[in-house]
């Protein structure tokens, strides 16, 4: 599996941000144990441009965070997304998945940031994201919506308490 992994890192330095992308989800999903996954995911996002990517290697860093119960990486994420100076794209994927990894209630700092952050203009631009492509589901709303009123209102989805 190793050799998968190589070949998924070195397609996150790849021309193409769609190729990016399905790398940073592939190394996510696909990786029983990540290795050295997270560290190249944490290179690529320091210096990528194109806003879907970043936004798909955050949540991958989120998703394998979780995988490895690594604490460090959740207070990373929550630094992420409280940090007005990062992209509105980051600070989106970082607490979308830093939401993910923790139990705690949505806090009154994150409303607020998710209220003015999210616009029409947000949701368009991540609509290719593979992990909010997954949570729309049929759905026609946006997945970056569908995700927001899931986490937002646990209660209304008794399924989520599955995962």
């Amino acid at each position: 599996m190793s050799e998968d992994a190589d070949l998924l890192c070195f397609l996150l330095d790849d021309r193409e941000a769609a190729v990016r992308q399905a790398a940073a989800y592939a190394l996510a999903a696909a990786l029983p144990s990540p290795g050295h996954a997270p560290a190249a995911l944490d290179t690529r996002l320091a210096r990528e441009e194109d806003p879907v990517t970043r936004a798909c290697l955050v949540l991958a860093i989120g998703q394998l965070a979780g995988e490895e119960g690594d604490p460090a990486t959740v207070e990373q994420l929550r630094e992420w997304w409280r940090c007005p100076d990062r992209p509105t794209d980051v600070r989106v994927s970082a607490a979308l998945a830093w939401l993910c990894l923790v139990e705690d209630p949505i806090l009154t700092e994150l409303d607020v940031l998710l209220d003015s952050a999210v616009t029409d203009e947000l949701t368009a631009l991540l609509a290719p994201v593979p992990w909010l492509r997954d949570a729309q589901d049929g759905v026609k709303d946006n997945g970056l919506l569908v995700c927001l009123n899931q986490m937002r209102n646990p209660d209304d989805f008794p399924w989520l308490a599955e995962f």
